[in-house]
Protein backbone atom coordinates (compact mmCIF):
# COMPACT_ATOMS: atom_id res chain seq x y z
CA UNK A 1 0.00 0.00 0.00
CA UNK A 2 2.58 2.33 0.50
CA UNK A 3 3.91 2.18 -3.30
CA UNK A 4 0.32 3.04 -4.30
CA UNK A 5 1.01 6.64 -4.27
CA UNK A 6 3.36 6.55 -6.83
CA UNK A 7 0.74 5.21 -9.40
CA UNK A 8 -2.86 6.78 -10.17
CA UNK A 9 -4.41 3.44 -9.25
CA UNK A 10 -7.17 4.32 -6.13
CA UNK A 11 -5.41 3.23 -2.90
CA UNK A 12 -9.15 2.85 -1.60
CA UNK A 13 -9.72 -0.27 -4.57
CA UNK A 14 -6.41 -1.39 -4.24
CA UNK A 15 -6.47 -2.45 -0.60
CA UNK A 16 -9.60 -3.88 -0.92
CA UNK A 17 -8.39 -6.28 -4.17
CA UNK A 18 -5.33 -7.35 -2.42
CA UNK A 19 -7.23 -8.40 1.13
CA UNK A 20 -9.27 -10.50 -1.13
CA UNK A 21 -6.23 -11.77 -2.89
CA UNK A 22 -4.30 -12.01 0.02
CA UNK A 23 -6.63 -14.95 1.19
CA UNK A 24 -6.22 -17.08 -1.89
CA UNK A 25 -2.69 -16.61 -2.14
CA UNK A 26 0.85 -17.35 -0.56
CA UNK A 27 3.06 -14.33 -0.29
CA UNK A 28 4.91 -14.84 -3.00
CA UNK A 29 2.02 -15.33 -5.90
CA UNK A 30 0.56 -11.96 -3.78
CA UNK A 31 2.95 -10.04 -4.65
CA UNK A 32 3.43 -10.93 -8.14
CA UNK A 33 -0.28 -10.44 -8.26
CA UNK A 34 0.34 -6.74 -6.84
CA UNK A 35 2.83 -6.15 -9.73
CA UNK A 36 0.54 -7.25 -12.61
CA UNK A 37 -2.19 -4.76 -10.46
CA UNK A 38 0.28 -1.67 -11.22
CA UNK A 39 1.58 -2.45 -14.60
CA UNK A 40 -2.15 -2.82 -16.27
CA UNK A 41 -3.21 0.09 -14.76
CA UNK A 42 0.09 2.11 -14.94
CA UNK A 43 2.30 0.75 -17.46
CA UNK A 44 4.83 4.07 -16.52
CA UNK A 45 5.00 2.89 -12.58
CA UNK A 46 5.52 -0.47 -13.57
CA UNK A 47 8.67 0.25 -15.41
CA UNK A 48 9.96 2.84 -12.86
CA UNK A 49 9.37 0.00 -10.59
CA UNK A 50 11.19 -2.11 -12.85
CA UNK A 51 14.50 0.59 -12.88
CA UNK A 52 14.47 0.95 -9.24
CA UNK A 53 14.77 -3.17 -8.79
CA UNK A 54 17.48 -3.07 -11.65
CA UNK A 55 19.41 -0.25 -9.88
CA UNK A 56 19.36 -2.25 -6.64
CA UNK A 57 21.45 -4.93 -8.47
CA UNK A 58 25.10 -5.91 -7.24
CA UNK A 59 27.73 -8.28 -7.00
CA UNK A 60 30.71 -8.65 -5.09
CA UNK A 61 33.82 -11.14 -5.67
CA UNK A 62 36.27 -11.17 -3.76
CA UNK A 63 38.95 -13.49 -2.58
CA UNK A 64 39.29 -15.17 1.11
CA UNK A 65 42.68 -15.06 3.19
CA UNK A 66 43.25 -18.78 2.48
CA UNK A 67 42.87 -18.61 -1.49
CA UNK A 68 39.30 -19.02 -2.21
CA UNK A 69 36.45 -16.96 -4.08
CA UNK A 70 33.51 -15.78 -2.28
CA UNK A 71 30.42 -14.65 -4.39
CA UNK A 72 27.50 -12.39 -2.51
CA UNK A 73 25.09 -10.18 -4.27
CA UNK A 74 21.64 -9.54 -5.78
CA UNK A 75 20.49 -9.45 -9.31
CA UNK A 76 17.69 -8.16 -11.44
CA UNK A 77 15.05 -10.20 -12.54
CA UNK A 78 17.09 -10.06 -15.86
CA UNK A 79 20.48 -10.71 -15.48
CA UNK A 80 19.28 -13.11 -13.14
CA UNK A 81 17.25 -15.46 -15.46
CA UNK A 82 20.46 -15.19 -17.90
CA UNK A 83 22.77 -16.28 -15.08
CA UNK A 84 20.49 -19.50 -14.08
CA UNK A 85 19.41 -20.46 -17.82
CA UNK A 86 23.07 -20.66 -18.43
CA UNK A 87 23.85 -22.36 -14.98
CA UNK A 88 21.05 -25.02 -16.02
CA UNK A 89 22.31 -25.43 -19.26
CA UNK A 90 26.02 -26.26 -18.08
CA UNK A 91 24.84 -28.06 -15.27
CA UNK A 92 22.57 -30.81 -16.76
CA UNK A 93 20.66 -33.53 -15.60
CA UNK A 94 22.62 -34.99 -12.17
CA UNK A 95 23.99 -38.44 -12.83
CA UNK A 96 23.60 -41.17 -10.51
CA UNK A 97 27.29 -41.69 -9.77
CA UNK A 98 27.66 -37.59 -8.84
CA UNK A 99 27.14 -37.09 -5.17
CA UNK A 100 27.58 -32.77 -5.47
CA UNK A 101 24.88 -30.97 -3.87
CA UNK A 102 23.13 -28.91 -5.82
CA UNK A 103 25.85 -25.95 -4.46
CA UNK A 104 28.59 -27.58 -5.13
CA UNK A 105 27.71 -28.38 -8.45
CA UNK A 106 26.34 -24.62 -9.37
CA UNK A 107 29.95 -23.49 -7.89
CA UNK A 108 31.44 -25.87 -10.82
CA UNK A 109 29.20 -24.55 -13.26
CA UNK A 110 29.88 -21.10 -13.12
CA UNK A 111 33.84 -21.49 -12.97
CA UNK A 112 32.96 -23.42 -16.91
CA UNK A 113 30.33 -20.68 -17.61
CA UNK A 114 33.40 -18.23 -17.15
CA UNK A 115 36.10 -21.11 -18.82
CA UNK A 116 33.55 -20.79 -21.79
CA UNK A 117 33.33 -17.22 -22.17
CA UNK A 118 37.36 -17.12 -22.13
CA UNK A 119 37.63 -19.68 -24.38
CA UNK A 120 35.68 -18.34 -26.79
CA UNK A 121 37.68 -15.32 -27.20
CA UNK A 122 34.88 -12.90 -27.48
CA UNK A 123 35.69 -11.00 -24.62
CA UNK A 124 36.93 -7.25 -24.81
CA UNK A 125 40.58 -6.90 -24.75
CA UNK A 126 42.83 -5.93 -21.83
CA UNK A 127 46.41 -5.21 -21.84
CA UNK A 128 46.02 -5.26 -25.91
CA UNK A 129 45.56 -8.59 -25.76
CA UNK A 130 41.86 -11.47 -25.07
CA UNK A 131 41.49 -11.82 -21.37
CA UNK A 132 43.01 -15.25 -20.05
CA UNK A 133 43.52 -17.08 -16.64
CA UNK A 134 47.44 -16.55 -16.03
CA UNK A 135 49.09 -19.18 -14.64
CA UNK A 136 52.88 -18.89 -13.12
CA UNK A 137 54.88 -21.88 -12.30
CA UNK A 138 58.46 -23.58 -12.40
CA UNK A 139 59.69 -26.34 -14.26
CA UNK A 140 60.15 -28.54 -11.54
CA UNK A 141 56.41 -27.82 -10.43
CA UNK A 142 55.05 -29.09 -13.93
CA UNK A 143 57.01 -31.68 -13.22
CA UNK A 144 55.48 -32.63 -9.52
CA UNK A 145 59.67 -32.81 -8.24
CA UNK A 146 59.54 -33.19 -4.52
CA UNK A 147 60.78 -29.99 -2.77
CA UNK A 148 59.00 -27.69 -5.48
CA UNK A 149 57.08 -24.70 -5.44
CA UNK A 150 53.63 -23.56 -5.55
CA UNK A 151 52.18 -22.63 -9.45
CA UNK A 152 50.27 -19.17 -8.74
CA UNK A 153 47.08 -18.13 -10.90
CA UNK A 154 46.72 -14.41 -12.05
CA UNK A 155 49.39 -13.43 -9.42
CA UNK A 156 47.05 -14.59 -6.41
CA UNK A 157 45.84 -17.94 -5.38
CA UNK A 158 48.44 -20.66 -4.78
CA UNK A 159 47.45 -23.73 -6.65
CA UNK A 160 49.18 -27.28 -6.50
CA UNK A 161 51.33 -29.20 -9.68
CA UNK A 162 48.79 -31.02 -10.41
CA UNK A 163 46.35 -28.32 -11.13
CA UNK A 164 48.76 -26.31 -12.71
CA UNK A 165 49.86 -29.50 -15.13
CA UNK A 166 45.56 -29.88 -16.02
CA UNK A 167 45.63 -25.82 -16.47
CA UNK A 168 48.67 -26.38 -18.66
CA UNK A 169 47.32 -29.22 -21.18
CA UNK A 170 45.46 -26.79 -23.53
CA UNK A 171 47.44 -23.49 -22.93
CA UNK A 172 49.66 -21.31 -24.72
CA UNK A 173 52.95 -21.30 -23.09
CA UNK A 174 55.14 -18.63 -22.83
CA UNK A 175 58.97 -20.08 -21.57
CA UNK A 176 60.66 -17.28 -19.68
CA UNK A 177 64.59 -18.23 -17.67
CA UNK A 178 65.58 -16.24 -14.56
CA UNK A 179 68.89 -16.36 -12.37
CA UNK A 180 68.41 -17.33 -8.69
CA UNK A 181 67.79 -13.91 -7.60
CA UNK A 182 64.56 -13.74 -10.31
CA UNK A 183 66.09 -11.48 -12.83
CA UNK A 184 64.75 -11.88 -16.27
CA UNK A 185 67.29 -13.62 -18.35
CA UNK A 186 65.28 -14.57 -21.67
CA UNK A 187 61.68 -14.54 -22.45
CA UNK A 188 60.95 -17.42 -25.15
CA UNK A 189 58.34 -17.31 -27.82
CA UNK A 190 54.77 -18.42 -26.76
CA UNK A 191 53.32 -21.61 -28.67
CA UNK A 192 50.63 -24.22 -28.05
CA UNK A 193 50.70 -26.65 -25.25
CA UNK A 194 49.34 -29.30 -28.24
CA UNK A 195 50.98 -27.99 -31.55
CA UNK A 196 48.36 -28.53 -34.23
CA UNK A 197 50.02 -31.10 -36.19
CA UNK A 198 49.74 -33.21 -33.05
CA UNK A 199 46.10 -32.34 -32.37
CA UNK A 200 45.97 -34.12 -36.49
CA UNK A 201 47.70 -37.05 -35.53
CA UNK A 202 45.38 -37.73 -32.49
CA UNK A 203 42.09 -36.71 -34.65
CA UNK A 204 43.54 -39.56 -37.19
CA UNK A 205 44.36 -42.06 -34.41
CA UNK A 206 41.69 -42.10 -32.10
CA UNK A 207 39.16 -40.82 -34.27
CA UNK A 208 37.11 -39.90 -31.15
CA UNK A 209 37.17 -39.79 -26.98
CA UNK A 210 39.02 -42.31 -25.37
CA UNK A 211 36.31 -42.57 -22.83
CA UNK A 212 34.65 -46.13 -22.39
CA UNK A 213 31.54 -46.30 -24.19
CA UNK A 214 31.75 -42.70 -26.02
CA UNK A 215 31.05 -41.85 -29.11
CA UNK A 216 32.23 -37.84 -29.18
CA UNK A 217 33.96 -36.93 -32.58
CA UNK A 218 37.06 -36.09 -32.37
CA UNK A 219 36.88 -32.15 -32.75
CA UNK A 220 34.95 -31.90 -29.50
CA UNK A 221 37.34 -33.56 -27.54
CA UNK A 222 40.58 -32.24 -25.23
CA UNK A 223 43.96 -33.59 -25.23
CA UNK A 224 45.17 -34.60 -21.80
CA UNK A 225 48.70 -35.74 -20.80
CA UNK A 226 47.26 -39.02 -19.41
CA UNK A 227 43.89 -40.58 -19.77
CA UNK A 228 41.15 -38.97 -16.89
CA UNK A 229 37.88 -39.46 -15.67
CA UNK A 230 36.73 -36.44 -14.36
CA UNK A 231 33.03 -35.72 -13.60
CA UNK A 232 32.34 -31.67 -14.83
CA UNK A 233 29.28 -30.02 -14.15
CA UNK A 234 27.16 -31.37 -16.42
CA UNK A 235 27.66 -34.99 -14.85
CA UNK A 236 29.15 -36.26 -17.73
CA UNK A 237 32.58 -37.86 -18.58
CA UNK A 238 35.58 -35.34 -19.99
CA UNK A 239 35.58 -36.12 -23.36
CA UNK A 240 39.57 -36.62 -24.32
CA UNK A 241 42.32 -37.95 -26.43
CA UNK A 242 45.54 -40.38 -24.23
CA UNK A 243 48.37 -38.27 -25.30
CA UNK A 244 50.61 -40.11 -23.30
CA UNK A 245 50.09 -43.14 -24.94
CA UNK A 246 51.77 -43.49 -27.66
CA UNK A 247 52.97 -39.78 -27.61
CA UNK A 248 56.20 -40.38 -28.68
CA UNK A 249 55.14 -42.16 -31.74
CA UNK A 250 53.04 -38.78 -32.41
CA UNK A 251 55.06 -36.50 -32.14
CA UNK A 252 57.55 -37.96 -34.98
CA UNK A 253 54.83 -38.86 -37.28
CA UNK A 254 53.56 -35.18 -36.89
Amino acid sequence: MEQVGKTCLDPASVESELVFAARQKDPFELERHRYQMRYQADQEAGEEAEEERRKRAWLSLRQTWWGNYRIEGELDPEQGARLSTALRAIMGRKARDDERTPMERRAAAIGELAGRALDAGELPERGGEKPHLMLVADLATLRLEPGSRLAQLDWGPLVTGQTARRIAEDASITPVLVDEAGNLLHVGRRSRAVPAAVRRALNLRDQGCQGPGCEMPPDLCTPHYAERRVMPSGGGRTCSFNLERGFGELKESA
